[in-house]
């Protein structure tokens, strides 16, 4: 039987935990109504698709959202470079895909943009990050 996404979610979270500079992360059954420290990882459920073979198992997404401070912070968008790249020490493939739980494959990053959360609006990117359980 397949694992369950909260399971997959805390383990994806584990994942991003070891990326020293990302200040706190956030599964999906604990996302806060605002964020006070920065940068900080959302994990937000995606599309999940189910009975994917005879074992019931599921292939389940997840967006991964990482803020940082203000929209208009050119240091914070200098930043993003370090977190979309495939390799180092703050690489969120890197990171994801290092897990010897779960089968994580980062699918897509949608370079940068603005997330509003809690009502402020923050400089941030996001990845599709594909669990197949």
């Amino acid at each position: 039987m397949a694992t369950s996404m909260e399971t997959i979610g805390d383990e994806l979270k584990t994942r991003l935990a070891t990326i020293a500079d990302i200040a706190r992360v956030f599964a999906p059954n604990e996302l806060p109504l605002a964020v006070s420290e920065f940068p900080v990882a959302l994990i937000l459920p995606a599309p999940t698709e189910y009975h994917q073979d005879f074992n019931d198992s599921i292939q389940c997404s997840f967006r991964v959202i990482i803020l940082l401070t203000n929209q208009d912070n050119p240091t914070a968008l200098t930043r993003l470079l370090d977190y979309i790249a495939t390799s180092g020490a703050d690489s969120v493939m890197a990171a994801v895909e290092a897990s010897t739980t779960n089968e994580f494959k980062v699918a897509s990053n949608n370079g940068a943009g603005v997330t509003t959360w809690g009502g402020q609006q923050y400089l941030s990117t996001e990845f599709l990050v594909i669990c197949y359980n």
